[in-house]
């Protein structure tokens, strides 16, 4: 099994990487069509967001954060902490 964040597929050397796990998979069992095994993953960076898709909540990033006085994060995993106010009680 092959595990890469989805940030590494953002880098430069992201299609050298890609022919590698491609030629990988064609000398060895790392993808099965008949056993219906796929063994190349690749792990969202952001997997607070897609855990709370699955919950149906929306993010709306344009909100009126800094007048809040509760923060609660949750699946929120690429914030601006400098957006959050100083006496902000924030829950993680």
């Amino acid at each position: 099994m092959v595990l890469v964040s989805s940030l590494t597929l953002e880098r430069s050397d992201a299609p050298a990487l890609m022919n590698y796990v491609n030629l990988l998979q064609k000398n060895s069992n790392l993808i099965n069509k008949n056993s219906h095994w796929n063994g190349f993953n690749v792990l969202h960076n952001y997997i607070g967001r897609i855990n709370a898709f699955k919950f149906r909540i929306n993010f709306n990033y344009h909100s009126e954060v800094p007048t809040s006085k509760v923060i609660y994060l949750l699946g929120a995993d690429n914030f601006r902490h400098e957006e959050i106010p100083e006496n902000a009680y924030v829950i993680y």
